[in-house]
């Protein structure tokens, strides 16, 4: 799974429908689709019943559902502490010279 997969869980959780969901995340329907059978045959368990009155999450569902909030906030974490430190160069300059240059010049 990527961030758009849990990106598009909470999605669907907030509109209770497929189409809204792809439409919110520029996505089409059949890609909101394959992404789901995607993430069920992952985890090999079924997500969610549709209905006539939208969609229910199963109990397995609802698990991944809670962990979805928690990984896209850890990403958005990590890519900013990545990106903060980004302006800076730092570590270690090694370069090889003779002894004699070294001594003379370099201190």
């Amino acid at each position: 799974m990527d961030t758009k997969d849990w990106e598009l869980l909470v999605a669907i959780a907030e509109k209770k429908s497929l189409a809204k969901a792809a439409a919110e995340l520029y996505l089409s329907q059949p890609a909101v689709t394959y992404r789901i059978k995607r993430i069920e045959s992952e985890f090999n368990v079924e997500l969610f019943i549709r209905s006539n009155r939208g969609i229910v999450f199963t109990s397995a569902g609802e698990r991944l559902l809670s962990y979805a909030g928690k990984v896209i906030n850890l990403y958005k974490e990590i890519a900013d502490n990545v990106q903060s430190t980004g302006d800076r160069i730092e570590g270690s300059v090694l370069f090889g010279s003779p002894s004699s240059f070294a001594r003379k010049l370099l201190p």
